[in-house]
């Protein structure tokens, strides 16, 4: 595995999944007993129009892709975190049999760089147009 098929692997596993999973919850609340909060913001968007559950659906892949960005961003040692680690550094490695990838290796390209290209690049999945009852 490399680098890029790690950040495709984990934009899959998060901000895609995350996008998906909370416009599912909105079209229907998740669970025998949901809370009153998912009841009640289910019943709002029921209510829309569905160009206005359109922009919600991107609103929420927006938003999940950002986490993952400023997640990465992190592990780049980029921003704020930095000051933090001042007597050291951060290493995400992956190991399979006796081969050790660095994945965040401070002289490649960052990862946070990576998934921007793949979030602007790729369909993402079903989470590209989630209000087309696609997810």
């Amino acid at each position: 595995m490399n680098r890029k098929e790690w950040i495709a692997q984990l934009k899959e596993k998060t901000s895609d999944a995350a996008a998906e999973s909370t416009f599912a919850s909105l079209k229907k609340s998740p669970g025998r007993r949901p809370s009153q909060q998912k009841v009640e913001l289910s019943a709002w968007f029921d209510q829309l129009a569905e160009q206005d559950k359109h922009r919600v659906a991107q609103v929420i892949k927006e938003a999940a892709e950002q986490a993952t960005f400023n997640f990465l961003y992190v592990l780049d040692e980029r921003g704020d975190a930095d000051s933090t680690r001042a007597d050291g550094h951060l290493e995400l490695r992956y190991f399979r049999d006796s081969q050790s990838i660095l994945i965040n290796d401070p002289e490649d390209e960052p990862l946070h760089d990576i998934y921007n290209w793949l979030s602007q690049n790729t369909s993402g999945g079903q989470s590209e147009d989630l209000s087309n009852g696609e997810a």
